[in-house]
């Protein structure tokens, strides 16, 4: 597959695009496996709906290059996205769309993560939310690199990753593309985040819902059932030579045609933006005692799942979904001191934009993401009140209990950031883990089953 700048030409928007401004070249990507996928382990699966209600559309992956990647560009400069073809949902609005076989190494990281940002549309209004997902050899469980011709693909969530492949599978999706179900979403988490001191909107993976046209998302024309992107029909055209010499020698890529004829006209190209932060992103809570504390280790290259932040043009923050995220940096190994304490590392953030330029007026729309940039420091420590959970087992006196493996809570507004607050989570794997050292007997307690599982855990001491 080969990259190149991406235009729009249709009625109301820019396809939301990626740029690669180097060698000409016509980007072309194979349309993507259709809801009829039911079976398949290498789908990404969901049901589209609108104000709750059964809604048939399209959907759309569009794949970021990794974070590693992304970090050694200065701010203001252009980076390209792989955007799939779009693929229609059955009757009812289910869907199940795969990843293409060989996929660019930009896109992957070395741990086999692949961030993927997924748009679900009517071609009026839209959303989209964003996840990172991990290809795995069916038969082996083998991580699979850029190449999986051949294989039985089996899609798994990265990021928040146990110990011994113990990758979560992906769950179905519910992308609703109703106004009135987000701003119901935008108040029910306005008020949990409230309820949990937080003074920003954590919109629970609803980044708000947006005319598709802001998007780039035009329905396929009548006649054809597709959406046509092939260069070669404007080569040699006056228009085609006019927009070449507008917008320089480096236009390059696929055209894709509205249902209506004329403006207004749009370019679009990502950027990247300004870093900020440092901002706490938790990844724990340590429930001690006066004879129980804990301890806690967060070493170099874990993983970890942030959320991701979106406001279309003229919008809302919201949340979008999560993404991989890893410590590239320095780990850290506390001692037995923490009782009752939530545990936080400091985060990078930075701006990522897509910036649509009216070809008519010259007026620039742009719709901002803000994603980690990578980690910055920790561990920062604010005070929890004591909790004691049901499920227990004896613990004993002098003996030290550590956590390396199973889900890790995921916490709802655990990344703080000004304008907006975001999901945090990490995986207990032989680089993050939890130990709590027992002065005298007493419990170990689980949230929702026994301590070894739970995806929280209390002490308990007389």
């Amino acid at each position: 597959m080969k990259h190149g700048t991406l235009l729009s030409f249709g009625v109301a928007g820019a396809l939301f695009a990626g740029v690669l401004v180097s060698a000409p070249a016509i980007a072309q990507t194979a349309a993507v496996s259709a809801s009829t996928v039911s079976d398949r382990k290498d789908a990404i699966r969901g049901q589209m709906t609108k104000n709750a209600s059964k809604k048939a559309g399209a959907v759309r992956l569009r794949l970021w290059p990794e974070q590693a990647y992304l970090t050694t560009l200065p701010d203001g400069t252009r980076f390209d996205t792989l955007d799939l073809e779009p693929v229609a949902t059955d009757p009812q609005g289910q869907f199940a769309v795969t990843l293409p076989e060989v996929i660019d190494e930009r896109y992957i990281d070395d741990s086999g993560s692949i961030n993927v940002e997924l748009v679900a549309t009517d071609y009026d209004t839209a959303t989209l939310t964003n996840m990172s997902v991990t290809r795995l050899d069916e038969s082996t469980g083998e991580v699979l690199g850029k190449d999986a011709k051949g294989k039985k693909v089996k899609l798994v969530a990265s990021g928040s990753r146990g110990q011994n492949k113990d990758e979560p599978a992906l769950e179905e999706l519910t992308l609703d593309i109703g106004p009135e179900l987000a701003s119901s979403k935008r108040k029910e988490a306005q008020d949990k985040a409230k309820s949990e001191g937080k003074g920003a909107t954590d919109a629970e993976g609803t980044p708000g819902v947006q005319s598709a046209s802001s998007l780039g998302l035009t329905p396929p024309p009548a006649s054809s059932g597709a959406t046509t992107t092939a260069l070669s029909l404007l080569s040699g055209s006056s228009l085609g030579a006019k927009l070449s010499q507008a917008l320089g020698s480096s236009l390059v890529g696929a055209i894709g045609f509205g249902t209506q004829a004329g403006g207004p006209y749009y370019t679009c190209y990502n950027e990247t933006g300004a870093r900020y932060g440092n901002y706490p992103a938790r990844y724990a809570t340590i429930y001690g005692t006066a004879y129980a504390k804990g301890r806690t280790v967060y070493e170099n290259g874990t993983s970890s799942t942030l959320g991701v932040g979106y406001k279309a043009y003229g919008g809302s923050w919201g949340s979008a979904g999560t993404e991989e995220s890893v410590n590239n940096g320095s780990g850290y190994n506390t001692n037995y001191t923490i009782a009752d304490a939530h545990v936080a590392n400091n985060i990078h953030q930075r701006y990522y934009y897509v910036k649509c330029r009216n070809l008519s007026t010259g007026f620039v729309e742009t719709n901002t993401t803000t994603k980690s940039d990578g980690f910055a420091g920790g561990p920062v420590f604010t005070q929890a009140a004591h909790v004691n959970y049901a499920y227990c087992q004896p613990a004993y006196g002098g003996v030290e209990y550590h956590r390396y493996s199973g889900t890790n809570a995921s916490f709802s507004t655990g990344l703080d950031l000004p304008m907006i607050n975001l999901r945090s989570q990490s995986g207990w794997t032989s680089r993050t883990e939890l130990h709590w050292l027992f002065q005298r007997s007493g419990k170990l307690c689980g949230s929702n089953t026994t301590w070894t599982s739970s995806a929280r855990v209390s002490t308990q001491t007389p």
